[in-house]
């Protein structure tokens, strides 16, 4: 199975550009999950749906991302947030598809 590309949307660069060192790695480790198998699994991968799209919800312990695919081969990851800072806002970034 190929791995795919990924880009951090805001919010999601902008999270993780303020996250300490820790955190960035945790997320780090999460987006290469990701991009390694990026489809709904059921266990910590989700179909989220937000009409009119369809994201997926990766849920890790108190750690979320939001993503979809940009196209055959990068995922667009619009948001990651906690369960401490943030609630699941998921604003569909400008320019978008």
């Amino acid at each position: 199975m190929p791995d795919y590309d990924a880009i951090l949307l805001e919010p999601a660069r902008g999270f993780y550009d303020m996250a300490d060192a820790a955190l960035q790695e945790k997320i780090d480790r999460i987006v290469r999950n990701i991009c390694t198998d990026p489809f709904v699994d059921l266990q910590v991968k989700f179909a989220f749906p937000f009409p009119p799209y369809t994201p997926i919800l990766y849920v890790e312990d108190d750690l979320y991302a939001v993503y979809d695919f940009e196209n055959n081969w990068t995922l667009a990851i619009w948001n990651i947030g906690t369960d401490e800072n943030d609630s699941l806002a998921i604003p569909k970034p400008p320019g978008h598809r």
